[in-house]
């Protein structure tokens, strides 16, 4: 029913109703609030025509003119809920008094009933039609929000069908912010994810009013004085603000222009608020529909989440088995031609003895352990690294360099930065790029850590890398060294890959090879 917050919400709630009546409705509330206002004109001249008012004007004329501005007062009323459709009421009310007036008119016309006078007559037929718009109007408020219950309860089984053909948890979210919005006449209305990484929730869809409400998207988190969303998110409680006034800790109406509100939490993924510029803005069917929603929504992001996991696992296998495959090929050529050589001088080495065969044999067999285990590398590890904390750059670095055979190399730091990282990982690539330029500048090379504005370079003073090659130096099984294996910069793309960097191949300061790792 019609309550008095409808009459004393400020202007931005009231015009804010207002838009969301459709024009048909925007049109009916005027003609009923002119019913009402003809009518009571007409019986506050009846009134007005007696000297005093005895028992027969009170009813006659005081009853019919209250109940005439009562039609007033409901029309104005449902101009301002957005929960009564006026136009259905127009037409019960219209119609009641339509239709007691013509009774009335049958009676007194045809039935040659004397009221005293046509004035006098008039006046009755204008009572009984008042009687008959207050009946329609009753009758149509119980009607509208009748069919409303069942267009709400259609459009939750509706939209829970189609939430199972959503696959994507963004997805869901638009879907039933868009419901809400379109289908419950609930303009602001929004879903906000939990983002672990930061610990916070943010925003994962808002309807085009709730961002022109909001300036912004509102992100929440906790703290000492935590939102009231992130109150539900936490404790899984629901929470409806009939009023904010009552709520000065949580809200400063001040700088919210949000009046009401209903939160309802969505398991572990997040929060759904309905919001609205008026107080006391929504019933209970609003709020038994917002839980059912919720609960639909919260089960549409557990599946989406699980279709999410078996997908990502899904392109984790089909990465992985395009991988095994190249490996495969590519293993099965790189190991051909060193297992070639130490064949070949297998057979000289039995044929004269010569000692010198045996260590070109060794030096084939160290090619292909050196490539067996960069292919291990990479088919046991792949894109994977395990938790990542903040690492001191140039530590690793100085480690790293320990476990490579350097010779006369010189390596120099200048990186006093952390960087957000797997230690291990991180001092695999780098032992990778510190080998590569022993392997391709020679034993006497100096190389150079240092950092740059968004992350670190690696850097060697020796001949470079052409232009033309840059790209493909992180292929796997490229190399220009024929004693190379080639995977082991294909190794440092991954592991950068897997900490979400990006790795460049450029020329140094010095016209060697550089290595930028753009890190932020």
């Amino acid at each position: 029913m019609i309550s008095p917050w409808s009459l004393v919400d400020g202007p931005a709630g009231r015009l804010d109703r207002f838009r969301t009546l459709r024009p048909g409705d925007r049109l009916a509330t005027p003609l009923l609030v002119l019913l009402g206002v003809t009518l009571s004109v007409v019986h506050l001249q009846h009134v007005r025509s007696h000297e005093e008012i005895t028992p027969i004007v009170f009813i006659g004329g005081v009853v019919p003119l209250v109940i005439s501005l009562a039609v007033v007062v409901v029309a104005v009323g449902l101009q301002a809920s957005a929960r009564i459709p006026p136009r259905r009421v127009w037409w019960w009310t219209y119609g009641g008094a339509a239709t007691m007036g013509a009774v009335a008119s049958l009676v007194v016309f045809d039935q040659g009933v004397v009221i005293g006078s046509v004035r006098e007559t008039q006046y009755v037929l204008a009572t009984v039609a008042a009687g008959g718009a207050l009946g329609g109007t009753l009758v149509g408020i119980y009607d509208a929000q009748r069919v409303r219950r069942l267009h709400r309860i259609e459009t939750i089984h509706r939209v829970t069908e189609e939430l199972l053909t959503v696959h994507t948890r963004e997805d869901v979210c638009g879907r039933v912010v868009e419901t809400v919005a379109e289908e419950f006449d609930m303009p602001h209305a929004g879903i906000w994810l939990h983002d672990a990484d930061r610990d916070a929730l943010v925003p994962a869809s808002l309807t085009e009013a709730s961002l022109d409400l909001f300036g912004e998207d509102p992100v929440y988190s906790a703290g000492p004085d935590p939102s009231i969303s992130w109150e539900v998110f936490e404790s899984g409680t629901p929470r409806v603000v009939d009023d904010v006034d009552e709520y000065p800790r949580i809200y400063d109406p001040t700088e919210t222009p949000v009046r009401s509100e209903v939160l309802l939490p969505l398991g572990d993924h997040g929060v759904f608020s309905v919001a609205a510029r008026q107080r006391r803005a929504f019933d209970d069917v609003d709020v038994t529909i917002a839980r059912i929603l919720a609960s639909t929504t919260t089960a549409a992001l557990d599946r989406a989440a699980r279709e999410e996991t078996i997908q990502r696992h899904r392109e984790e296998l089909e990465r992985r088995s395009a991988q095994l495959e190249e490996f495969a090929g590519t293993v099965s050529h790189d190991l051909r031609n060193p297992l070639n050589v130490a064949t070949g001088y297998l057979e000289l080495a039995r044929e004269t003895g010569d000692d010198e065969y045996f260590d070109r044999i060794e030096d084939a067999l160290s090619r292909m352990d050196r490539l067996i285990g960069d292919v291990l590398t990479l088919a046991r590890e792949g894109e994977g690294i395990d938790e990542t904390k903040p690492v001191d750059l140039g530590a690793v670095a100085r480690d790293a360099w320990g476990f490579v055979e350097t010779s006369d190399a010189e390596l120099v730091v200048d990186a006093n930065r952390t960087v957000e990282a797997d230690p291990n990982r991180l001092q695999q690539a780098l032992e990778n790029l510190y080998h590569n330029a022993v392997e391709h500048a020679g034993p006497d090379v100096t190389v150079r850590v240092e950092t740059i504005a968004d992350g670190f370079a690696v850097a060697d003073d020796g001949p470079g890398i052409p232009a033309g090659d840059r790209e493909a130096v992180f292929e796997a099984g490229h190399s220009s060294d024929p004693d190379g294996t080639g995977y082991g910069l294909a190794i440092v793309e991954t592991i950068a890959e897997a900490h979400g960097w990006d790795v460049r191949c450029g020329a140094g300061a010095d016209g060697g090879a550089r290595f930028e790792f753009h890190t932020e």
